[in-house]
């Protein structure tokens, strides 16, 4: 990754956006408090077809603007993870939009544990430039695969773990999209008074 969303200076001269990952990670914190809403049962499981509806009129959208801006900017491997959680949250909504709440579905398992191991890929390749987006990736890995191995062999306590650490998830989001944020506001000089 370029060294213009890691936090640790502001966009280049060369290119003409800022920083895509603070939008990106601000959706996964955002979709993921509601989808641990939902398997920790702060949300009744009756307004699952609400948290799907919610989870794809905002989370993808924003993923998805994230990652076209960082390939905009020469940032692929931004570009590569935002696509992958943005095609992977679609799915997430879809799939708790159609299966009955409470539900195991081998399909989403199988879904999940693929993408798992495909974020790894862009959290690997981001490690010395991106420490931040090194490890929100790893944290989202870890919250899909226990969902997916909630999914796979049907068993419904890791869906919990799941919803745990998708909480654990949103505080690195925000956090790293907080730090992030803050790391590209440069102080306003103003230009001498004319008299």
């Amino acid at each position: 990754m370029s060294r213009e969303d890691d936090g640790r200076a502001g966009p280049s001269a060369t290119s003409p956006v800022g920083p895509s990952l603070p939008l990106g990670f601000l959706a996964l914190a955002a979709g993921s408090v509601m989808l641990s809403g939902l398997q920790l049962q702060w949300i009744p499981p009756a307004q699952s077809h609400t948290v799907a509806v919610i989870l794809l009129a905002f989370v993808p959208p924003l993923q998805l603007l994230s990652s076209i801006l960082a390939f905009v900017s020469r940032d692929p491997v931004a570009g590569t993870a935002m696509a992958l959680l943005a095609g992977s949250w679609t799915c997430i909504g879809m799939a708790t939009l159609i299966i009955p709440a409470g539900d195991s579905n081998p399909a989403l398992g199988l879904l999940l544990a693929v993408g798992a191991v495909l974020l790894l890929l862009p959290a690997v390749a981001a490690v010395r430039e991106k420490p931040v987006g090194t490890a929100v990736m790893t944290i989202t890995a870890l919250r899909f695969g226990s969902a997916a191995v909630a999914h796979l062999v049907q068993a419904p306590a890791w869906l919990t773990v799941s919803g745990v650490i998708g909480v654990a998830l949103a505080v690195a989001a925000l956090g790293a999209a907080a730090v992030l944020l803050l790391a590209d506001v440069r102080p306003v000089t103003s230009s001498p008074a004319r008299t």
